[in-house]
């Protein structure tokens, strides 16, 4: 059992998450925004999911964050004290501590740039050669946006709490969705009271937790077969179309590398029907030809269509990817009108 957290330590981590969101909660639509803020509000004030979101008090919340963010906009991220001050991103020697009494810390790098920060409960260590997998329960602090998984240089962070607020917002997605039909139809397929969602989301938190492991391996094994610049293009395109397009291809990569073969390998369908639930934005624009192989597996029980895609994938989307990488080696930051003509190529209906 863990000693309790010391409090001020929590402070200076949501302080950093805090300072984060200042610089970078404005590169969202007001939709996503709005969103993102209402379950932001929830996590804040321990709320269950099917609890009542009280308009007014969001409202006022609402206001009184964004004051605060406009008071610390432009400074610094704080350090970390514990037995020693340490840097906000030195998670390394952070977790050296905290780990031994039962707590992790990470820090990381998302889209936009975002830094994003967390500490939380460890539940567990996992060892994959020289890869550490942190598995995490309760959040003490958090950003704006929890990223459920993470993988920075050999470490995989994998957030369940954050995990089952975006399974419970996938769900409820489809619930409010009047026509009830695809993948999600199929996770959901075995449960007969929807309206009791706890044993649900038990399972597939279970189940998703090793489906993220294996993406984070995924995109580790992309890491290996990419250029070593490839954080350097990624960062250099920041906030545009074509680090969204870059990030897509590098998710599609990793997924036909490692997760959706070990899928099919292991017959692990639920996870395969909640993967196709979640698959969406350029992912499903750049590769629909897999989602019409999920379809035929559903119909006939048959693999082979797919497995063969995703084989033929890796080849495919390791050319795609490199492609970039040469107008970007060649040209730097001027390669991303030649990346946007690409992914405009690949994306004619976009």
């Amino acid at each position: 059992m863990s000693n309790p957290l010391n409090p001020a330590l929590i402070a200076q981590v949501q302080q950093n998450c805090n300072l984060s969101d200042a610089q970078y909660a404005g590169n969202y639509s007001m939709c996503t925004y709005l969103l993102k803020m209402r379950e932001y509000y929830r996590w804040e004030n321990g709320l269950n999911f099917s609890d009542n979101m009280p308009q007014h008090a969001i409202g006022d919340w609402l206001a009184k964050r964004e004051q605060h963010w406009s008071e610390i906009a432009g400074e610094d991220f704080r350090a970390i004290k514990l037995s020693h001050e340490y840097g906000p991103f030195e998670a390394d020697k952070i977790n050296k501590v905290l780990t031994s009494q039962g707590y992790i810390y990470s820090s990381g790098i998302g889209i936009f740039g975002k830094p994003h920060f967390f500490i939380g409960r460890l539940s567990e260590i996992k060892q994959q050669g020289d890869l550490n997998i942190y598995i995490s329960t309760t959040e003490f602090a958090r950003d704006l946006v929890a990223p459920p998984a993470m993988s920075i240089d050999n470490n995989i962070f994998i957030r369940q709490e954050s995990m089952r607020r975006f399974i419970w917002e996938r769900i409820e997605e489809w619930r409010l969705n009047k026509n009830k039909t695809g993948p999600m139809k199929n996770v959901l397929a075995e449960w007969k009271n929807l309206d009791d969602l706890e044993p649900i989301l038990d399972l597939l938190v279970e189940t998703e937790t090793e489906t993220m492991i294996l993406h984070e391996l995924g995109e580790i094994k992309a890491g290996y077969q990419l250029d070593t610049n490839w954080d350097l293009l990624i960062n250099d395109m920041s906030g545009s179309k074509v680090e969204f397009f870059l990030r897509a291809v590098r998710d599609i990569l990793a997924d036909c590398l490692v997760t959706l073969p070990s899928l099919l390998e292991k017959e692990k369908n639920l996870s395969m029907h909640f993967y196709f639930a979640n698959y969406s934005g350029l992912r499903k624009h750049l590769f629909p030809e897999l989602r019409h192989a999920y379809e035929h597996w559903v119909d006939t029980k048959k693999a082979s269509t797919m497995s063969s895609l995703i084989y033929s994938g890796i080849d495919r989307w390791h050319k795609i990817a490199t492609q970039a990488m040469e107008a970007y080696k060649t040209k730097g930051v001027k390669a991303q009108d030649d990346i946007e003509a690409q992914m405009h190529a690949l994306l004619p209906a976009i």
